[in-house]
């Protein structure tokens, strides 16, 4: 129990001061961070929404999403984390299984550059690592990215932990559903409409 404080305290006090990457990795590689499977409600959602478009994950860990949706569900994934471990395991399991059109690549989301023509981007578990500021951008990105009619799904475990994450979701973002089981909220997000020209 005292050893699995310790290690916590370790890996926050790596995060605090910017080594994100090499503090996801220990705990990948230790094995304290494994996302695992995914809830049902996750996997419907991402299915009803991709509709087997071009499906977009960040904060994918070790790849479970590709292997939990039915054939069909996308066109093409690509999986983003900051941790090279959990991106490596990705890659080894995709290719053990031969899976097609998917992909796997190491990313800082705060960092991100985007892609084109995305009909979901998932976002599960990872936001509120980031500032009010940098997800402000990152969601502006995203929106940037969609193809027509695409969305970002939008996933956190606690929505009294996490409500200024929310907020500045809401805020960015034109909220198209929204529904909270027991504590845990799935915001399905889309492009605000741009404001209409006012005349001088």
């Amino acid at each position: 129990m005292q050893r699995g404080l310790i290690q916590r305290l370790w890996l926050r006090l790596l995060r605090l001061l910017g080594l994100k990457r090499l503090s996801w990795n220990a705990q990948f590689a230790a094995g304290v961070s494994c996302y695992g499977q995914r809830s049902p409600n996750t996997i419907s959602r991402v299915q009803a929404l991709c509709g087997g478009g071009r499906l977009l994950e960040f904060g994918c860990g070790e790849g479970e999403l590709p292997f939990m949706l039915p054939p069909g569900a996308f066109s093409s994934y690509m999986g983003y984390d900051i941790s090279t471990v959990a991106i490596g395991r990705a890659r080894r399991r995709a290719a053990a299984a031969a899976l097609v059109n998917v992909g796997f690549a190491p990313c800082d989301i705060a960092r991100w550059d985007g892609a084109d023509s995305a009909s979901l981007i998932v976002a599960e578990e990872c936001l509120y690592y980031l500032s009010p500021a940098v997800l402000e951008q990152f969601l502006l990105r995203c929106c940037r990215c969609l193809a027509g009619g695409g969305a970002i799904l939008a996933i956190v475990h606690s929505a009294t932990k996490h409500a200024r994450t929310l907020a500045v979701c809401r805020r960015v973002c034109l909220v198209r559903d929204e529904e909270t089981l027991g504590e845990r909220v799935f915001l399905t997000l889309v492009p605000r409409p741009p404001a209409p020209l006012t005349r001088p």
